[in-house]
């Protein structure tokens, strides 16, 4: 509780499925029928209220999706309606989360994240655009989070960080060699 009572942000990952949501909000029959805040969500709430009561403002509470299915389904639509039917209500706000990739599984055993550099050395295979679309999937993310930034922070975050929107994606797939340009080979005959 300490840790909620002091973050600015508190970010609450959930995975698609109403057992995750019910460790939340204890869900009624249907999604429109949400019964009382969890014990989780007591103990969040009970947390902003210690931070009014010393004259804080209450941190941005975001709920995120996690290990989104590439498929949709009815289950996921009831999640998404089921948390939108709570944010309405003003407690958190919502933010897609990260789609289920194998990309996240191999970079984690490498040490890497979706911003280190995609070279065939580091990854050990050659990056595809799996790659390339979870690192603009975290950046949306990042993105859509609007961490607040102190002053002080623009000097410490390194520069894949610092402007999250505009950072180029064109040299994203390079290889540590270059390969001839398959239509430059058939044009020259070799």
């Amino acid at each position: 509780m300490f840790a909620h009572g002091i973050a600015d942000t508190v970010i609450t990952p959930v995975n698609d499925s109403f057992l995750d949501l019910d460790a939340i909000f204890s869900m009624g029959p249907t999604p429109d029928e949400m019964m009382m805040p969890s014990r989780y969500a007591q103990t969040v709430m009970r947390a902003f209220e210690a931070r009014r009561s010393v004259g804080q403002p209450d941190p941005d509470w975001i709920v995120v999706r996690n290990r989104i299915s590439p498929l949709a389904s009815r289950n996921e639509r009831g999640i998404i309606q089921a948390l939108d039917t709570l944010a309405r209500r003003g407690i958190f706000r919502t933010a897609s989360g990260l789609v289920e990739r194998v990309v996240y599984r191999e970079f984690f055993p490498l040490g890497l994240t979706t911003f280190d550099s995609f070279e065939t050395s580091r990854l050990g295979v050659k990056p595809s655009m799996s790659h390339v679309i979870a690192r603009l999937e975290v950046r949306q993310l990042i993105t859509a989070l609007h961490l607040p930034l102190a002053d002080s922070d623009s000097v410490t975050i390194g520069p894949a960080m610092q402007d999250l929107s505009s950072a180029p994606m064109d040299d994203d797939l390079r290889e540590t060699e270059s390969e001839p340009d398959p239509e430059e080979t058939f044009r020259s005959g070799t």
